[in-house]
């Protein structure tokens, strides 16, 4: 990874913060604000997000093909996520053996989901993130434990686990969180988005 020599620099910043590992007094927020703050002027936040996010959801579906399963995404451009009626008649028509909700998304439509898994008796995934603790206290935490975020982004992601728990108890709720390594290269936050 190309760090820069000066402290203040961005990337710098990130580096400093792996590097401080448990010592890092957070919030995790700050080390999205210093990747945003290491984009160049013509780089557009969206954008540089939107090559990160479907690397995971690519590596995921070509795990899932290459176990013999045929995956089908969701395009909410030709059928709205939120809009319930086109929605369920999206499903009624793939007929899906299983769903695995990646997505960022309104508690409605993982509700949808889960309504459709449970009245189906198919396996749900849906994932979600570990920043639903809040950095303190410190973890580690039970899979019980209160949530505790206060960030409008991760209540979305609370109020998507608790409809979609209440809708089919027995969907898989996996809290995903960034695996850090300073040094920067593998399967790491940091090598992510120093590919961005």
């Amino acid at each position: 990874m190309n760090m820069s020599a000066n402290p203040l620099d961005p990337k710098s910043l990130l580096e400093q913060a792996f590097e401080m590992g448990d010592e890092f007094p957070g919030p995790a927020e700050d080390l999205l604000l210093s990747w945003l703050l290491s984009l160049g002027a013509d780089q557009q936040p969206a954008e540089a997000a939107k090559t990160l996010l479907p690397l995971y959801a690519t590596r995921l579906a070509g795990k899932a093909r290459a176990a013999g399963w045929e995956v089908c995404a969701w395009d909410r451009h030709a059928v709205p996520a939120d809009d319930g009626a086109q929605a369920r008649e999206h499903l009624e028509r793939l007929r899906p053996d299983a769903i695995a909700h990646l997505a960022t998304s309104s508690a409605g439509w993982a509700g949808l989901l889960a309504v459709h898994a449970r009245a189906c008796a198919i396996p749900m995934l849906f994932t979600s993130t570990a920043m639903v603790f809040d950095h303190l206290p410190d973890g580690p935490h039970d899979v019980e434990a209160a949530r505790t975020a206060r960030d409008d982004y991760v209540r979305g992601k609370i109020d998507c686990e608790d409809v979609g728990r209440r809708a089919c108890p027995a969907a898989a709720i996996v809290r995903l969180g960034w695996q850090f390594y300073a040094g920067g290269q593998g399967n790491n936050m940091v090598a992510e988005l120093d590919r961005c």
